[in-house]
Order: C-alpha cells, then structure tokens, then sequence
C-alpha cells in the first residue's frame, strides 16, 4: 500500500537534496515501517511516553529511516512529508560525519521537507504559524540550547510545535540571506570542525549574537494569524490512546457528530453548528446549510469540521461553486486536511477534471493511505487520463483494502461522481470501518 508512494517521495527529495546540499547517500537506504508507537519505542532510543508527549511519530537513526504506519494513527498523519523530513536528517548527518546539532539539524529537516513536492519552506501551517506567534508575544520562546539533545524530549507537544517554528525560520533567515549556499557553508564547516555558531558566523557574515537578533526580527516580522488556530487536527492521536474512538462506525459523508464542534469557543457559533447537525441528521440539507452558514458567516475558515459540513450540506443541494470555495478556503487554513481534500476532489470527479480530482486526491493520500474511497476515486482519475500503468496500481490497493475483486473495483470507481447524490454520500464499497468522521492532518 505504501511502497510505491514512500518511493516516489524519497527518490524526489534524494535528487532536490543533491541539488542544494550537493550530497545525497550513494546505495540503497534501510526504510522501516513500524506498526505502532510501541514497536517505535522498541527499536528507537525514545521512550513510549516521550513519544506520546510529543508526538513523535518517526526518526532517523542507525543509518535508517524508521517511521509509523499512518494506520497506527486515529486521524492519519503527514506521512510523505515525514518520511521526507527523516530523510533530510540522514543526508545532513552523512554529510556533516554528525556535528550538526539538534537545533540545526531539525531546522534543516523542516524547512527542506517540502522539497519533494516543490519548493522548500511549506511546511509551516497557520495553526503553528499562529501558536509561534503567540509564544512571541508572551515572550516564551525556547532558547536553542534547551532543544538539545532532542525535540521530541521536550515537556509537551506544544512545546515541540513552537521548537520546530523557531528552527525552521532560523533555517528560512539563512535561506533567503544566502540561498542554498548559505545552508551547505554551515553544514561544510561543522564537518571540518567548526563548532554551529562560528560555522553560522562563517556563512551569514556575522556575530551569532548578531544573527540571533536577526532571526528574531525576522520572526516577529511573520504574518501571524490574529486568532490561535485550533491544532487539534494537526496532532497526531495513536489509535491505542483513542479510548474507542477507532472503533466507531462513523463515515464521510453523513456522519452526525456534536463532538466535531466541542473546540469552537464562539458560543453563538457552536450554537448554530449544533443546530445544522439537528437539521441535517432530520435530513433538512436546506436548513442544515442555513444554520451551518449562520455559524461560517462568525468564524469563516477557522475551524476544518465546520467548514466540511457546510460544504457538505451545500453538496446535498447541488451548489457545488459555492461548496467548493468553502473547501478551498478551509485548505488554506488547515493544508492538507485528507478529509477537506476528499470533499474537494468528488467535485472535480463529478465535473470530470480528472487532473485536478487527481491532484485533490492524492493530497488526501499524503495522509491517509488507507481509505479505500481515495484509491477508487484515483482509479477514476487515472483511467480518465489515460494513465494505464496508475490505474492498475490504484486497482490493486482498492482491491487490497475492499476485499473486492478486480471487476467489482471497477465497477464501483465507475459509479463515483456520476450523480450529484455520490458528492454527499459514497457508495458503501468504498468506506473504511476504521477511518473516523472528518480526519484531518498533523505535523
């Protein structure tokens, strides 16, 4: 199920890696994928409740990525990205004979991350953008020094979040100062034996002191959200620890939950909120998308739950334009939701943009691997392109995670996004028992 997108990420950030660190591990690289936290702590040098309090979900140790299954995980998680990240670590380790320390070496990682996919420095997402600012604003940021030896020891994973925002715009200040020069001169002169702060003096020109305050400048120069995001759907929740929650039969689609809008603080919001979820549980899609944008119209893009049952309901009714600006207003809030992205990509599968139905989809993949409705839908797509040799792929992973066989695959991929009722509702072939009600994303 995973082999062939994990091989597909890290053959993308080895070659964006020997661009602009012009080094890259020659040979083949040990990938473990571990079914839990538990066989994590086992075969790692963290313990079981560091990796619950941080949620630490991967590392890169012994010459060897080890990373969790998003199967593992309640709501899945950024798994490519997080493979990408491991694998940065590696290459910044080989390359520096390890003397780059956890500071530098995590900054690396977050910012170059995205290089996979694109550009560097699209990791950062506005919840933790938000959270950063915050912690500015109190003045509680945490000093470089306490990250040592690592981030996932730290008190909470609040802390980590803020840890990781910190390093990534110290990585982002040197990046935009001297380009992918700069990053390579501070790994090169830690590997001949300069310790960080003179290998950073050497490469940004200045005193360390002189580039702390620079860095600070340049973080409190971001533009940070004027409201806390909730991160609630970044966080990354171990099935083991979800007293249950694993096991609810709740589905995409018409799923009826009050839970969803227990972190909204706006009290005339929620109220509106939980009285769509009456209307649309009595099956009254007008009304529901009446109250439900009553509560949109207060609080807009804030929170990811609300957004997908407005979006939802105004599926039902066949307003598919005005769905749709929902969900895209949504993503740029909360990237990366595998939920809001599905949502997104029944509409372009009912339009049959099978590009952009694509693209939707397999951003709902770099998540959450294991919904059977995505690799059906990418069946779709792939056949509406043309792309055989994908087809067939997506086919077997349906196949795999639907007990169905081939014909019967086809079949139901044949049958999403024909009728505006499938843009609301997928047929029953294509749930999970085990995906809960609007997952998100983590980082």
């Amino acid at each position: 199920m995973l082999v062939p997108y994990a091989l597909e990420a890290l053959e993308s950030i080895r070659a964006a890696l020997l661009e602009d660190l012009g080094y890259a591990p020659e040979g083949k690289v040990r990938v473990e994928v571990v079914a839990n936290a538990k066989e994590l702590a086992r075969v790692s040098t963290l313990t079981l409740e560091q990796i619950r309090t941080t949620g630490t979900i991967a590392i890169c140790k012994f010459n060897k990525l080890m990373v969790t299954s998003p199967k593992a995980v309640l709501k899945g998680y950024d798994w490519l990205d997080t493979l990408a990240h491991e694998y940065v670590h590696l290459v910044v380790g080989q390359k520096s004979h390890n003397t780059v320390p956890i500071w530098l070496q995590e900054g690396l990682a977050k910012y170059l991350e995205s290089r996979w996919r694109g550009r560097a420095g699209q990791a950062m997402s506005p919840a933790t953008l938000a959270l950063l600012g915050e912690r500015v604003r109190k003045n509680s940021l945490i000093p470089f020094e306490k990250m040592h030896p690592s981030i996932a020891l730290l008190p909470s994973a609040e802390d980590a979040a803020t840890a990781f925002a910190e390093v990534f715009f110290a990585i982002d200040y040197v990046h935009r100062s001297k380009g992918p020069t700069g990053l390579r001169t501070i790994i090169d002169g830690m590997r001949r034996g300069k310790t960080d702060r003179q290998a950073v003096e050497a490469a940004m020109g200045t005193s360390f002191a002189g580039f702390e305050r620079a860095w600070l400048s340049h973080v409190r120069s971001q533009p940070f959200p004027r409201d806390l995001i909730p991160r609630s759907e970044e966080k990354v929740v171990l099935k083991d620890d979800a007293k249950g929650k694993s096991k609810e039969k709740e589905k995409k689609g018409r799923e009826i939950s009050f839970g969803d809008f227990a972190e909204m603080t706006e009290v005339p919001a929620r109220r509106f909120a939980h009285l769509g979820e009456l209307m649309r549980e009595r099956e009254r899609p007008r009304a529901a998308a009446e109250e439900y944008g009553k509560a949109y119209e207060l609080v807009g893009d804030k929170y990811e739950s609300l957004s997908n049952k407005y979006a939802l309901a105004l599926l039902e009714l066949e307003r598919l334009d005005e769905a749709q600006r929902v969900l895209e207003g949504s993503l740029k809030v909360h990237p990366g939701s595998p939920t809001t992205n599905v949502h997104l990509g029944r509409i372009h599968l009912h339009r049959s943009d099978w590009a952009r139905a694509r693209d939707a989809y397999l951003e709902a993949l770099a998540s959450d691997p294991f919904d059977p409705e995505i690799h059906l839908a990418l069946l779709r797509c792939h056949g509406g392109l043309g792309q055989k040799a994908l087809a067939e792929r997506t086919r077997k992973a349906a196949g795999l995670l639907t007990g169905l066989s081939g014909e019967a695959v086809d079949a139901v991929a044949a049958r999403l996004g024909k009728s505006r009722a499938d843009l609301a509702d997928v047929p029953v072939e294509a749930r999970s028992d085990e995906r809960p009600a609007d997952a998100g994303t983590t980082n």
